[in-house]
């Protein structure tokens, strides 16, 4: 599964956390930016995951499609619509799906459909467990390393 970033002033943020880039591409550093803290705002909270689930969704339809080794053109043909309506739905910025159009897609990428649905309050708690466990990760490897200037 792909995960998507944006860069945002030379830092790329990743769903609320920062990756500064250090010296090798393979080491890269998260870094909280109260995260948990905003999701307790539920307007904030809302827009993040509804944002958030529109690109997901829009990323394992393209991913499912090209694992399936699908052109835009030939999936379109499957699911009885045009290339043009393919690269809609596959963008982060549509959300005119609807469950019949997604379990079509499902079905024609041989894929199950799944829908959860998570209370805000067992998400936050996961947001503070996750950003606990960078801190105290990023704590144990400073002091391992001797690196105090964090």
């Amino acid at each position: 599964m792909r995960e998507a970033f944006v860069e945002i002033k030379g830092r790329t943020e990743h769903y609320g956390m920062t990756f500064h880039m250090k010296k090798t591409l393979n080491s890269i550093e998260p870094i909280d930016l109260g995260l948990a803290a905003k999701l307790k705002n539920k307007t904030y909270f809302n827009k993040f995951f509804r944002e958030r689930a529109r690109d997901e969704t829009a990323m394992q339809i393209r991913d499912m499609r090209e694992r399936r080794e699908l052109t835009q053109a030939a999936f379109a043909r499957l699911i009885g619509t045009r290339q043009s309506a393919v690269s809609r739905i596959q963008s982060p910025n549509y959300s005119g799906w609807t469950f019949t159009t997604l379990q079509r897609i499902a079905e024609t990428l041989d894929a199950r459909l799944v829908i959860r649905f998570e209370p805000r309050e067992d998400v936050i708690a996961n947001y503070e467990r996750i950003f606990s466990r960078l801190s105290a990760s990023r704590k144990a490897t400073t002091t391992i390393n001797g690196d105090t200037n964090g």
